[in-house]
């Protein structure tokens, strides 16, 4: 057996074993020279064996094993020495398990994961080589996972994303030197969670074809909006987000309002909903929340987290949402589905 192997000289892969449910006698590894990939196994259920390994030199891919939950068993990794690729794996719903890496040499590329609706396993890393692409995940609701992210080498791209609603979770990013992408994520309704990053970092700026994003005068875009010579592509937006001129007519500064455009009434998004709904105004700290359902009872009540609230452990029915701030009182029925 290989239980006696610790380390190796070059690379792991591990493909196409259609039968193979876990890694057994590989748990005994803790280095690895090359690049580590699992693809195509499509029964393969943990990565549970892989807990000694605390870096990968190479690319770590994961890709088509689509018995995948998690990412469990990874937990010791800290860096990556190349790409993290992570592709088609038809039932991974969390990052959890990557809770201890801080640095990927080169790009992170989340793509095609039908199910995956966050990235809270990822809370740890802060610099990424190159670029960030974010492609393809059509539960994905938010980035909140890339809370501590700071730096990109290269490109922002998030694109294709059915069920997006807010990329706050980018908050702490400065520095980039690319471009930086917005397509067709249908439900993204602003791009709130920019303001901390350099505008003279981004090189080329595309927000195209997300149908309710109504708000992009981020600090970032603003400013890197306001040169003239810059190079920008803005269109297929709601309105407010369709041309350089709608999104200078609301950011601060010379030429624009001293604050961000106010909808009106906040209004929750997306309803029906599986789980989060997003707060489409300004919210605030101490902004709350209740659910009542349809025979007066209150189910629910909380805060506000970031413009979020998150009905997941509501059972599927029909629901009065009531949000309440400084300011006003917003009541709105909401259907809650599995």
């Amino acid at each position: 057996g290989l239980d006696g192997l610790t380390s190796i000289g070059g690379s792991l892969r591990i493909s196409s074993n259609g039968a193979l449910q876990s890694l057994n006698g590989l748990q005994q590894i803790v280095w690895i020279v090359g690049s580590v990939s699992f693809s195509a196994n499509r029964s393969l259920t943990d990565l549970e064996d892989m807990g000694l390994i605390n870096a990968v030199n190479g690319d770590l891919t994961i890709s088509e094993c689509n018995s995948l939950k998690d990412l469990g068993g990874l937990d010791s990794i800290r860096s990556v020495g190349g790409h993290l690729i992570i592709d088609e794996n038809a039932e991974l719903n969390s990052f959890y398990g990557l809770q201890s890496l801080e640095h990927i040499a080169i790009d992170l590329l989340i793509q095609n994961n039908q199910r995956l609706s966050g990235l809270d396993g990822l809370i740890h890393l802060k610099e990424i080589g190159q670029s960030l692409l974010i492609d393809n995940n059509p539960a994905l609701l938010d980035v909140r996972g890339l809370l501590s992210l700071q730096a990109l080498g290269k490109n922002l791209q998030i694109t294709n994303n059915a069920s997006l609603l807010s990329i706050q979770g980018l908050g702490a990013l400065q520095q980039m030197s690319g471009l930086m992408q917005f397509f067709n994520n249908p439900q993204l309704i602003e791009l709130a969670g920019l303001d901390s990053l350099d505008h003279t970092g981004i090189l080329d700026l595309a927000i195209l074809s997300s149908s309710q994003l109504s708000a992009c005068q981020a600090r970032s875009i603003c400013n890197y909006l306001k040169i003239s010579s810059n190079s920008w592509s803005i269109r297929g937006n709601d309105e407010g987000c369709n041309s350089r001129v709608e999104v200078l007519k609301h950011c601060p500064g010379d030429g624009g309002n001293s604050t961000p455009p106010r909808r009106g009434k906040s209004v929750f998004v997306p309803n029906p909903t599986s789980g989060l709904l997003y707060v489409r105004g300004d919210t605030a700290v101490g902004d709350r929340f209740q659910v009542i359902d349809m025979t007066g009872q209150k189910v629910m009540q909380g805060l506000v987290n970031e413009g979020l609230i998150d009905l997941s452990n509501v059972s599927s029915g029909c629901y009065f949402v009531e949000y309440i701030s400084m300011t006003e009182v917003k009541v709105e029925a909401i259907i809650k589905v599995e």
